[in-house]
């Protein structure tokens, strides 16, 4: 049980670190107790298992390192270095990681395959690539097969084949160069040769090159090149000293999270790190969110500032670690890639002033009101572009006028500077009122001139230690602006899809709300990966819905909304469901038809919501950044890379250090119990660590506990792929193979001797191509003629792109031959369906026909032909169903007496493919064809009616703008009589008659004179007198 010295030691270890199963020490020596009542065999004492865990973690865990920042706090952190090494050195991990950048002719689906990894600087592109004891790194002469020499550019991928792109002058390859044409016509002074790894020769040339003879290369091979003299060896030859040099790109999160589980708010701000070398199945699981820091006190920017510490410092001396594929030691320098977050806290990391600023988009300059005496209409309709993008360059300048300016002493100027330029650092902030408040100061002494006093406060303010402003401004390949990519979790699910909801839910009577509930309760779920609806809870706490419930209503909602809302309603549900759709998309095929069709997207989904209400897009700044997503998706990947809900999933566990933490030292105590997590999981998944002089892993025993128990990998939350056969059926009983022959056509006849050699059973469901479970009724889609023992089953002209065909799944047969010498697969009898050749009128989307009588439309096919599920929903609003149905009621788990409503589906044959499902999104617009799912734009000549538009909206800000002034106004005059009044009270004699009789004036009694004598009634009197008090007599 290396390296605990016992069994149980482990598993109590094993038991302390448990993420979703924290443990207090009560409970642990709770559990110590009940096994050595028990018996057990070398049960430790709680203290011997501490400082085991100390001594494991000093080996192989993140280290917890202190930090104080530059306003003087204190908070802790797990190093990031040593997190990404341990990723090195885990078996279990280290064969998904991808260092290169892929290289696609159209289409992504991983980040690497996007295009940030190849924008940051040439200095911290992947260096090098190994191929086998060689190195060979960029900006390095090397020889190919032919003889020719290359200077090699960047390593890139294509294809899953390690490939460099290198400079010459020689004749440039044809093999796979039209990946680079666009790259080409930037580079037009230099040849680009795509080399693979069989093309480069075993030894690097350049060692075997004197002076003199790489003299003769420049002069020949590079005569007519234009780059400068190159700098061999490349530094990152000695750097590496002989290991693989990596980069790794990593996104950063961070947030605010309350540190408790109760309601009671205490908030942490927490940074987490992610990978994104690592395929994204991976990065969705918890095992693989790896944290960094916390603190109650620090803020986001000062533990930022840590982090970049540790990141920058690998670019100078990058980390060694041990690579648990090579079997090697290896090096590797850290990128940061993106900042995921919410937008408040992207807004931060941009150091912008949010969402609510005069200039509200963290992206670009647009602004959400027109400037005083600006008349014309591009104020509005920038709104739906992006604008004039924002750069760190232009945000340190605004800073630093900041700075300037709070140097005089003037607060309001520093506001009104702010304004203007939407930057407020809150860093900077700390300093600017320090700034203001020592100017102030000298100002009042009297004794230097302004501009002294200004110049002397700008000397003291650099002279000082600590950051300025936010350390994410000055970050080498890191833009802050360009790189917090808009996250589909705050955007579209709590922003987007929670206006159309509130929107819906608060112009609907309870009859109304009701009759929702019924409908929403009866959609069909089978195709949409979504659990069943709650749809009565769901309408009780309309207000307090969670991304799940918005990420249903999305796909739904537009089939149940006839009757319960207004056309400009209803075409707003409609706009949100297909840009939702479209944006979950897991691959994208065709890039430029992609951003095409999302631009047109959410331009129907921002004119719909004008359309309600004009003034929306500049209110809520969520639909503003929506049209910064198409520059976000080729640079980062398919949105769905870097949505956030598996760190939201990840605080869980956060708050549950947190509550066991005794707060003295929260930061510490959170960062320790994760560390011991990290340390635990490495141990288990056979990671290695450094032992002495060797690379030591724990031994068989315990590495598999992880593998053989599939309860440990959930609490861990490691989710191993699953793997389903397609075509393997899930029986249910036997049945009669007479009930099978008539399902088949007249045609089959020919089929029965063979099928009569099988007994037949009834099949639940049956996995498809893709992996679904398909059940019995379940709309499919499935290729068009199949064969069996050689005879034709089903034949038809094809109606979709390929060989596919859309239906229902009726039955399923799975064989049991009677014969050993035979063998069948599954087979699936299925109802056909048509698509028609135009979209349904009201829903947009493709609906269904059943052939017409006396057609065939039934196809019995083999189970590995259904290629993918699909949601179809019934065209309630055509047929007419009506909430007549009655379904009983379950309560704990029993059948009761009690019936609620549900839609009774009319037999009408009307049914529309639900495109607004994200489950199989991407397959299912293959299948249609471009005909029926590109998307047109709703609003013709949209200039003029976005200057309609614009108008309605200045007269409604205007409008609120004078109503709200003539408010404070009011309230600024009431607070002035109030306080005259209190005054008058303050200075009237005492009432001597009350003062002989002992009466003692009640409490608010001036309050109440004053309000009457407001109202212009007299002070004693009321609409309800106050009951007499009894006076109190003097005592004799």
């Amino acid at each position: 049980w290396f390296p605990y010295p016992n069994k149980t030691m482990f598993f109590i270890d094993l038991l302390d670190s448990l993420p979703r199963l924290r443990l207090s020490d009560a409970h642990m020596r709770m559990i110590i107790l009940v096994l050595e009542e028990c018996g057990a065999k070398d049960v430790p004492t709680l203290y011997a298992l501490r400082k085991c865990q100390e001594q494991l973690r000093a080996k192989c865990a993140p280290q917890t390192v202190q930090h104080r920042s530059g306003t003087g706090n204190v908070f802790y952190s797990n190093d990031i270095r040593d997190t990404i090494a341990m990723e090195f050195s885990n078996p279990q991990v280290a064969p998904h990681f991808h260092p290169y950048p892929e290289i696609r002719p159209n289409g992504i689906s991983e980040s690497w395959e996007a295009s940030r990894w190849r924008e940051v600087p040439r200095e911290l592109l992947p260096p090098m690539m190994a191929l086998g004891n060689q190195h060979f790194f960029l900006d390095e002469i090397a020889q190919l097969n032919d003889g020719r020499f290359v200077v090699p550019h960047e390593w890139v991928t294509i294809e899953g084949v390690r490939s460099g792109l290198c400079r010459s002058m020689a004749t440039c390859m044809v093999c796979k160069l039209s990946y680079f044409e666009a790259y080409l016509t930037r580079c037009r002074h230099l040849a680009w040769l795509l080399l693979d790894q069989t093309q480069i020769l075993s030894r690097f040339q350049l060692r075997l090159l004197d002076g003199r003879s790489r003299s003769l290369l420049q002069r020949t091979v590079f005569q007519r090149s234009h780059f400068m003299e190159l700098s061999m060896p490349n530094p990152l030859r000695a750097v590496a000293d002989g290991d693989e040099l990596f980069t790794v790109f990593v996104n950063l999160w961070a947030d605010d999270v309350s540190g408790n589980v109760s309601k009671q708010y205490n908030k942490h701000i927490n940074i987490y790190v992610s990978n994104m070398g690592l395929p994204s199945t991976l990065l969705q699981q918890e095992y693989f969110v790896r944290f960094v820091s916390t603190s109650p006190t620090a803020s986001g920017p000062e533990q930022f500032a840590a982090i970049k510490e540790h990141i920058i410092a690998t670019h100078k001396e990058p980390r060694q670690c041990y690579h648990a594929v090579s079997r090697k030691t290896c090096k590797f320098r850290i990128v940061a890639q993106a900042l995921p977050g919410d937008n408040p806290q992207q807004s931060e990391n941009c150091s912008h002033a949010g969402g609510m600023s005069t200039r509200h988009c963290r992206r670009c300059m647009n602004v959400r009101r027109p400037a005083e005496g600006d008349q014309t209409a591009s104020w509005f309709a920038d709104n739906f572009a992006p604008g004039t993008k924002r750069t760190t360059q232009d945000t340190l300048r605004f800073v630093e006028e900041q700075f300037d300016i709070a140097c005089t002493g003037v607060a309001s100027a520093v506001k009104a500077a702010q304004t203007a330029s939407g930057v407020k650092d809150s860093i900077a902030s700390v300093w600017i009122d320090r700034l203001i408040n020592e100017a102030r100061r000298l100002q009042s002494l009297g004794e230097e001139s302004a501009e002294a006093i200004a110049e002397k406060l700008m000397i003291w303010l650099w002279d000082q230690p600590g950051d300025k402003y936010h350390p994410l401004l000055e970050w080498a390949g890191l833009d802050p602006h360009a790189d917090t990519p808009v996250e589909i979790l705050h955007t579209i699910l709590l922003g987007l899809a929670k206006y159309v909801w509130y929107g819906l839910h608060t112009s609907w009577t309870e009859a109304m709300q009701a009759l929702f509930v019924i409908r929403l309760q009866s959609t069909d779920i089978s195709g949409l990966s979504i659990p069943p609806f709650r749809a009565a809870y769901m309408m009780q706490y309309k207000n307090n819905l969670i991304g799940k419930h918005f990420k249903a209503l999305l796909q739904t909602q537009v089939f149940h909304l006839h009757e319960l809302t207004t056309d400009k309603q209803f075409a707003l549900a409609k706009a949100s469901g297909a840009l939702a759709a479209h944006i979950w998309f897991e691959r994208i095929y065709d890039m430029e038809e992609y951003l095409a069709d999302l631009r047109i997207l959410i331009a129907n989904v921002l004119d719909a919501f004008t359309e309600l209400d004009p003034t929306r897009i500049v209110i809520k700044a969520k639909l503003h950044v929506l049209t910064h997503l198409p520059d976000d998706i080729p640079r980062f990947g398919p949105g769905v890379r870097f949505a956030t809900e598996i760190f939201e999933c990840f605080n869980a566990i956060f708050r549950m250090c947190s509550v066991l933490s005794n707060h003295q030292a929260p930061s510490r105590d959170i960062a320790i119990s994760l560390a011991n997590m990290d340390r635990m999981k490495h141990m288990i998944s056979g990671g290695y660590w450094k032992e002495g002089d060797e690379w030591a892993q724990a031994s068989e025993d315990v590495r598999r506990v992880l593998q053989d128990h599939p309860l440990i990998q959930r609490h861990f939350g490691w989710a191993p792929p699953i793997i389903r056969t397609p075509a393997r059926p899930y029986q249910l009983s036997d049945v009669d193979i007479a009930r099978f022959r008539s399902t088949c056509t007249v045609t089959d006849n020919a089929l029965l001797p063979d099928l009569s050699r099988f007994e037949w059973h009834d099949g639940v469901s049956v996995v498809s191509e893709s992996g679904d479970v398909c059940k019995t009724s379940a709309w499919v889609v499935y290729n068009c003629e199949v064969r069996i023992t050689g005879t034709l089953l089903s034949r038809s002209h094809q109606r979709y792109q390929g060989d596919a065909r859309l239906g229902r799944i009726k039955h399923i047969h799975v064989p049991v031959p009677l014969e050993h010498s035979v063998s069948m697969k599954p087979l699936v009898t299925i109802q056909r369906y048509n698509v028609a050749d135009k979209l349904h009128p009201e829903f947009e989307m493709p609906y269904l026909r059943k052939p017409s009588p006396g057609t065939d439309s039934i196809d019995v096919i083999l189970a590995s032909d259904i290629k993918f599920i699909v949601n179809v929903q019934h065209d309630c609003r055509a047929a007419g169903c009506q909430p007549t149905a009655k379904r009983a009621v379950h309560q704990e788990r029993q059948l009761t007496e009690q019936h609620t409503l549900a839609i009774e589906h009319d037999a009408k044959e009307f049914w529309v493919v639900n495109t607004h499902a994200f489950h199989n999104a991407v397959l299912l617009r293959r299948v249609l064809g471009r005909s029926l799912v590109a998307p047109k734009l709703n609003t013709p000549n949209r200039d003029d009616w976005l200057a309609q538009k614009e108008k309605e909206a200045r007269f409604t800000l205007v409008t609120k703008q004078e109503e709200a002034n003539l408010k404070a106004a009011e309230t600024r005059a009431r607070k002035r009589l109030n306080k005259e009044q209190e005054a008058a009270d303050r200075q009237a004699p005492a009432n001597p008659d009350a003062n002989e009789q002992g009466a003692i004036q009640p409490a608010g009694a001036s309050g109440k004179r004053r309000r009457a004598d407001e109202a212009g009634e007299p002070a004693g009197s009321s609409t309800q007198a106050d009951p007499p008090r009894p006076s109190k007599r003097r005592r004799r």
